[in-house]
């Protein structure tokens, strides 16, 4: 009897896993990560890029499967997941594990399918724990040793094979076959991030469409390779020389769900800790933005090629801001932080803030290479200098977000948006996501009149 590929292997563990083998601590972290993501999706459908994304899928129209976050409306499910992948995405307010965009990649597709299938919310949730756990293991398992693959959309799509897996409950050679067709459609590099392009956004609805759609054509009967991991042009070979040992280990017992970072500012995770110390600086130093004279932040060579440019973004280029290190401390100084609110082209083309901006100056660390430390050094006016170094952020797993501030960040996102929810509605959100394991079917997590309206 010939021994299982490893694909067979996390076909087999994706369509097993029930909610009840999950321990309740990665329960609660699914209901937080994917309370964050619907919550960031919905502020993000407003972003550039999103509303020609969704005008297209809306004129292809198709079967009336699954909720369009924030624009209402049912479209097939590939075609909701990647609208509302991209909508997480678009802010750079969404969740992470270490430097993987997850839950903008498992979250969009574990929903989308979850509607198609009339699943319940314990088993949304599962698929949802076992897709994270799937594409963080991919990432750990790999390290993407060859400089410049970038791991959100090549592992994105195997973990929204795996959540579309879990809930369309494929047997083994099914789950396999889906596992070597999303392979031939995932893929992804750092010149996305490179250029500041709305490429980079839509990344991840990219991924989780084509994990729905992988999935779906196995159980249709397409087959695909089953070593399209281990093989001679598998995913090892072709991507990183080395396997890990981390792909299978505790399979099942350990879910990577528990692990990851939630976001307080909405912009390239590599600014964080800089935006951080930049605040705590001002305030500790009792200084107002006219205060300060000149910033110096230093970071590792990997931070300053992807956030330190120049900064010469025009005001409607959104991306541009928000993989700025010089803006984002900026912002901090000059507004105290950054908010959804400082990505408007108005607050980007704000004078007193690309002033400050141009005072900031980048200079790498050879000793660091952390993508989340730095130092950041306010000169004054009167001459003094004051420094602060920080290792992470407000919301890495040092300092995750607390409860009040998740909600806080939920209902401060469904409030914008497309439809900005009132309030109460926004509760309601919030409150189906926290009884989600006991809900008969996952329609309470959107509002009914927008899903109505398209009928």
């Amino acid at each position: 009897m010939r021994a299982m590929s490893i694909s067979e292997r996390l076909a087999q563990h994706a369509s097993r896993v029930r909610f009840g083998d999950i321990p309740a601590s990665a329960r609660a972290a699914a209901k937080r990560a994917l309370l964050d993501t619907l919550a960031v999706g919905w502020a993000g459908s407003q972003a550039p890029g999103c509303q020609a994304v969704w005008q297209l899928q809306h004129d292809r129209g198709g079967a009336a499967e699954s909720t369009v976050w924030g624009f209402g409306g049912y479209l097939p499910a590939s075609s909701a997941a990647l609208i509302n992948g991209m909508s997480a995405a678009a802010l750079e307010y969404d969740g992470l594990h270490g430097g993987f965009h997850s839950d903008a990649c498992v979250v969009p597709a574990a929903l989308a399918m979850a509607e198609q299938q009339r699943a319940t919310g314990a088993e949304l949730l599962t698929a949802q724990v076992v897709g994270t756990d799937i594409g963080c293991r991919l990432v750990a398992a790999t390290g993407l040793g060859r400089d410049g693959w970038w791991d959100t959309p090549l592992f994105g799509a195997f973990g929204a094979c795996a959540a579309a897996i879990s809930l369309l409950r494929l047997d083994t050679t099914q789950g396999a076959h889906a596992f070597g067709l999303v392979f031939a459609r995932a893929g992804g590099t750092m010149q996305l991030n490179m250029e500041r392009s709305l490429a980079k956004r839509i990344a991840s609805g990219m991924a989780a469409a084509a994990g729905i759609e992988a999935a779906l054509l196995a159980a249709a009967g397409v087959t695909a390779p089953r070593e399209i991991f281990e093989g001679r042009y598998g995913l090892f070979r072709m991507y990183q020389a080395d396997q890990g040992p981390a792909l299978l280990e505790e399979l099942g017992t350990r879910f990577a769900v528990e692990g990851g970072s939630m976001k307080a500012y909405p912009s390239c995770a590599c600014t964080h800790a800089a935006i951080w110390a930049a605040q705590q600086l001002m305030r500790q130093q009792g200084l107002h933005p006219v205060d300060v004279a000149s910033v110096r932040v230093s970071v590792s060579a990997y931070v300053a090629g992807l956030v330190g440019a120049p900064f010469d973004v025009a005001p409607g280029d959104q991306v541009g801001a928000q993989f700025s290190i010089r803006y984002a401390i900026a912002c901090a100084i000059q507004r105290g932080g950054m908010r959804v609110a400082d990505l408007e082209p108005a607050a980007i083309a704000d004078p007193a803030v690309r002033r400050l901006a141009e005072r900031v100056s980048v200079e790498v660390d050879p000793s660091n290479d952390s993508p989340r430390a730095c130092t950041v050094t306010l000169r004054t006016t009167a001459g003094a200098e004051f420094a602060l170094r920080a290792d992470h952020a407000p919301g890495d797993p040092p300092s995750p977000l607390s409860n009040e501030e998740l909600l806080a960040k939920a209902h401060d996102c469904l409030s914008q948006g497309v439809h900005p929810l009132a309030p109460d509605e926004a509760l309601q959100v919030i409150q189906a996501v926290d009884r989600l394991d006991s809900l008969p079917g996952v329609d309470r997590l959107h509002v009914h009149r927008f899903r109505e309206a398209s009928r």
